[in-house]
């Protein structure tokens, strides 16, 4: 199935080194401690600079799809609201971002329920379920859309039937009802074949996500660019 991308940007930096930190554990090995003391220790740097490092000591995490649910008291899903040490690419994302607006784990706890609930809102019906239609619009204050932008005359339009309704029933959460109605979306994306004469603008801390040729649905994948110390660019996910 041929894949479309689009890429979308927080903020601008340029390239920087990448040096030891002294406790060498990848992110899903550290304690609470340990990742208050990991945080501390790279506040005195930009925001996308701490999300280069966050990146780095969350790559390896062992993989799993859906990670994440409402916790155990919810009706519907059961999952953990925070789990570092099994991720999928989304889940991989969020945390990152959270970790990097953050002094400590508890404030990187509320700041990921912020980036993964509508209006931090703690509820299966408005988690930001769909990346482009849901978690795009609803994390403005965090991400903005420079697909055209950036693309410029690349860019083409896409547009979609985005429902809540049938993915509650797909997912078969009897009883659930959608808060938000069925609705088209348009966005823009940038075909894969003309990425490389765009790949020059692309900068650490810019979310790539790959639109998928698959009705109902976006996005396919969700990583973030980094740009390293020689330029060369490279998705972490």
């Amino acid at each position: 199935m041929r894949r479309k991308h689009i890429v979308l940007f927080l903020l601008f930096l340029l390239a920087f080194p990448l040096t030891a930190w002294t406790n060498s554990k990848a992110l899903y090995q550290m304690s609470e401690a340990d990742i208050d003391s990991f945080l501390k220790s790279i506040q005195g740097k930009s925001f996308l600079e701490r999300v280069a490092w966050i990146s780095e000591r969350a790559k390896g995490t062992p993989y799993f799809l859906g990670p994440l649910g409402e916790g155990s008291q919810s009706s519907y899903d059961k999952k953990p609201l925070i789990d570092l040490t099994r991720v999928d690419c989304v889940t991989f994302s969020e945390q990152t971002l959270a970790f990097a607006l953050s002094k400590t784990y508890k404030e990187a706890f509320d700041t990921l329920q912020k980036i993964r609930y509508k209006e931090g809102k703690i509820a299966i019906e408005y988690r930001n379920h769909y990346v482009m239609a849901d978690w795009v619009p609803n994390n403005h204050w965090l991400a903005t859309d420079v697909t055209k932008e950036v693309g410029g005359d690349l860019a083409k339009p896409l547009t979609r039937t985005i429902s809540h309704k049938k993915l509650f029933e797909q997912m078969n959460y009897k009883g659930l009802v959608a808060k938000i109605p069925d609705r088209k979306v348009t966005i823009q994306y940038v075909p894969d074949d003309k990425l490389s004469s765009i790949s020059s603008r692309l900068k650490t801390g810019d979310l790539a996500i790959f639109i998928q040729d698959q009705e109902g649905i976006f996005a396919a994948h969700m990583g973030i660019l980094i740009r390293d110390a020689k330029g060369q660019l490279v998705l972490r996910n």
